[in-house]
């Protein structure tokens, strides 16, 4: 990751996770933990860090880690400028999102595009019964896994602009994208939009 992406990231986030720093002072006896570190220590960890070897380095308990993570999640999932946008949230977000795939087309044959689509099969352990009526509906044939099948949309950019995981694993790819409600307002498009 850039060092600029980075400060952007934290600049959105820092004012969730500003800590008090005479309640933490009083409470633990130590200053209380920088935002910059609680991005940094999740970042390593959803990169494939180990949380040990993290909360070693950052001289935390277990249970701290796992609450600085949950509170840069909470940040990030909650914060405006990072939410996905639909791709059909506005005429004017059509319009945008076509011409940016015309820009980084060559020559700009490719017009009226608004995203790209896949399925992915996200593993999931097998349910039980308890959780789930039909546990035989979330194993996939095709890759012999429990999952659930997954539906995404990204802009020219490869930025996520939808997605959908309402289909066990065992439905065909193209039946869940049917499902997804994005789909139905895809074929509302005007015709030169696809």
């Amino acid at each position: 990751m850039e060092a600029s992406s980075f400060e952007l990231w934290l600049s959105l986030i820092r004012p969730t996770l500003a800590r008090d720093e005479i309640k933490s002072t009083n409470r633990k006896g130590t200053d209380p933990i920088e935002p910059e570190n609680m991005l940094q220590m999740t970042l390593s960890w959803l990169a494939g860090g180990n949380y040990m070897t993290i909360r070693g380095l950052a001289g935390m308990s277990p249970s701290g880690i796992y609450g600085c993570m949950h509170a840069v999640m909470d940040a990030i999932c909650h914060c405006p400028e990072l939410r996905i946008h639909s791709p059909t949230e506005s005429k004017e977000r059509i319009h945008d999102l076509a011409e940016s795939f015309t820009n980084i087309s060559k020559d700009g044959v490719l017009t009226g595009c608004v995203g790209c689509i896949d399925g992915w099969l996200c593993h999931i352990r097998a349910p039980s019964t308890n959780e789930v009526p039909d546990v035989a509906a979330f194993f996939s044939g095709h890759y012999q896994k429990f999952g659930v099948n997954v539906q995404a949309i990204c802009d020219a950019f490869s930025r996520f602009t939808g997605y959908c995981m309402n289909s066990p694993g065992k439905v065909d790819g193209s039946i869940a994208y049917k499902k997804w409600s994005l789909s139905m307002e895809i074929m509302q498009l005007p015709v030169c939009f696809v």
